[in-house]
Order: structure tokens, then C-alpha cells, then sequence
């Protein structure tokens, strides 16, 4: 079985937790976009109003912001550790160096399908890790973590197209530019949705193989 993996069972408890925290901001995010959008279509607003708007916008942001970073340093610190695991036991399907699990999010282009294949990888290998269960379960479908990138793409990078599309300072611009955000934010819920649920699944697979490796560890089963 080659090396022990190690445990990233706390790991993933903290990103199911932070992206569930990123989730509700992009919520609380789009709710005060589309008050926003509201209050432009609306003939009785007022320069207080107005002021109080953007300066709720303004605080949701930020924590839309706070959210983010500390979803990515837990996430991507989980998944480090699963991809990392998959080098200990030497397999030879796994095709990137474990570096990627981090890097991979930061290289321009790279970030645009390096953490997808890293997680892919993870997905699968880690089944194929497990003595026995891809041959009598046969391989669990990893078609939500086609899902989970077409999200994350259409969230992370569909503003920047969106503003391009939709330019220029008049009332209606705005307002389509921020019902785009709309949309895209909306991605981005579904998208942390799925990676809570990626995570929960390869978790049980880690369990699995622990399992495993436990019981076939001679110090196991020692009579003190």
C-alpha cells in the first residue's frame, strides 16, 4: 500500500464550513445588488437612501471579500493535503506534481483548468486507492466536478465579461451590469454547494482508505 495517508479530515470540516460562510455572503451579496437595482428603477429615491445603499453594498462587499480568502486558504489547504496524500501512496496516475494543488490557482491560464484536473484526480485516484471498491462498486461519476468548474468559471470570470459587455455610465448599463451580477453570483452559490459536496464525498473515500490501512497495519493489531 506504500506510505500511510495523512489525516485531512479537520481540514475538511474547515472548508465545508468557510465555503458555507462564502455561500451566505454571496447571498446576502446579491440581495443588496438587486435593492440596488430596485431602488435605480424607482422614482422616489432619495440622496439619503442612496447613501445608505451603497454603503451597505460597500460593507457586504467587504465581507463578500473576507469570505473569499478565507474559503480559498482552507479549500485549497484541503485539497493540498488529499492531492499530497495521493504522492505518499506512489500512485502513477496521478500526472501533476503535488505543488499544483496550490500553484495551479495563481499561474495565469494555468488557473483556468489546472485545479480541475487536480481535483479530478483526487476524485478518482483515491477511489482507485481503496483495495477492492472500484471493482465491486465500480467508479462514483465525477460529473459534479464538471459542474462545480463550470460554475467557478462562470462566477470568477464572468463579471470581467459581463462589463465588457455591458460598458458606459448610463442608468440602464447599470442596471444590466448588476443583474449580471446577479447571475454570476448565483453561480458562484451553486458552486460552493457542489464543492461542499465534492468535499463530503472524497472525505468518506479517506475514511475508506484509513480504514484500511489500519487494519492491514501489523501495530494494529498488537496484544499489549
Amino acid at each position: 500500500m506504500g506510505n500511510t495517508v495523512l489525516p485531512n479530515q479537520k481540514r475538511a470540516r474547515f472548508a465545508i464550513i468557510t465555503l458555507g460562510i462564502c455561500a451566505a455572503a454571496i447571498a446576502l451579496d446579491i440581495g443588496t445588488t438587486w435593492w440596488q437595482i430596485k431602488m435605480r428603477q424607482s422614482d422616489k429615491k432619495t440622496l439619503e437612501l442612496i447613501k445608505i445603499s451603497q454603503d451597505t453594498i460597500n460593507l457586504i462587499s467587504m465581507l463578500h471579500l473576507a469570505a473569499m480568502v478565507l474559503c480559498a486558504i482552507f479549500f485549497i489547504s484541503w485539497l493540498r493535503r488529499a492531492y499530497a496524500n495521493l504522492h505518499r501512496l506512489g500512485l502513477w496516475a496521478v500526472s501533476l506534481h503535488e505543488v499544483w494543488a496550490l500553484a495551479g490557482w495563481f499561474v495565469p491560464l494555468f488557473n483556468l483548468w489546472r485545479p480541475y484536473i487536480v481535483v479530478g484526480e483526487t476524485w478518482r485516484e483515491t477511489q482507485h486507492a481503496i483495495p477492492g471498491k472500484v471493482e465491486t462498486e465500480g467508479e462514483k461519476s465525477a460529473a459534479i466536478i464538471k459542474g462545480w468548474w463550470t460554475c467557478w468559471l462562470i462566477y470568477f470570470w464572468g463579471p470581467t465579461i459581463m462589463r465588457r459587455l455591458f460598458q458606459g455610465y448610463s442608468k440602464g448599463a447599470q442596471i444590466m451590469r448588476m443583474k449580471a451580477d446577479v447571475l454570476t453570483d448565483t453561480f458562484g452559490i451553486v458552486a460552493a454547494i457542489l464543492a461542499i459536496l465534492i468535499i463530503r464525498q472524497l472525505s468518506r473515500f479517506e475514511r475508506e482508505l484509513e480504514s484500511v490501512q489500519r487494519s492491514e497495519d501489523p501495530s494494529e493489531h498488537l496484544v499489549v
